[in-house]
């Protein structure tokens, strides 16, 4: 079947945050100062309230721009599988560490999914709270 200008167009099925134009480096400034976090072994999660936008950064010990590129394209697409769950009204940042290089992407997404899960509870439990 042929593409056309239209379905070329077309975001994936369930995207909603990640096709919001990226955080920018005020916004990913004002998250890692005033946003919660949530550490796993491999990754740490940070988010703030915002426009439910996802931003991933690595640093320079996972390696070369090609290693830490290809690591942010497994992030961005594990969280794809998940992105449903995701809170609408949040700005979540994920950075990981050199791990992350030798993980499977599922045990990458199941990670991830878990950290969004605590990041989402602790987010409800403060807002129960006052």
């Amino acid at each position: 079947m042929a593409r056309t200008p239209s379905s070329d167009a077309e975001p994936r099925v369930g995207t909603r945050s990640l096709r919001k134009p990226g955080l920018s480096k005020t916004k990913f400034e004002a998250v890692f100062k005033g946003g919660k976090r949530v550490s796993t072994s491999n990754f740490r999660l940070t988010a703030d309230k915002g426009e439910g936008r996802v931003g991933v950064a690595t640093s320079k010990k996972i390696g070369c721009h090609a290693r830490r590129n290809w690591v942010k394209r497994r992030i961005r697409e594990s969280i794809y599988s998940f992105e449903s769950s995701l809170r609408t009204d949040l700005d979540y940042i994920v950075i990981a560490t050199p791990n992350v290089l030798t993980m499977d992407f599922v045990a990458i997404r199941e990670e991830l999914k878990d950290a969004t899960r605590r990041m989402n509870e602790r987010w409800d439990a403060d807002l129960e709270s006052g």
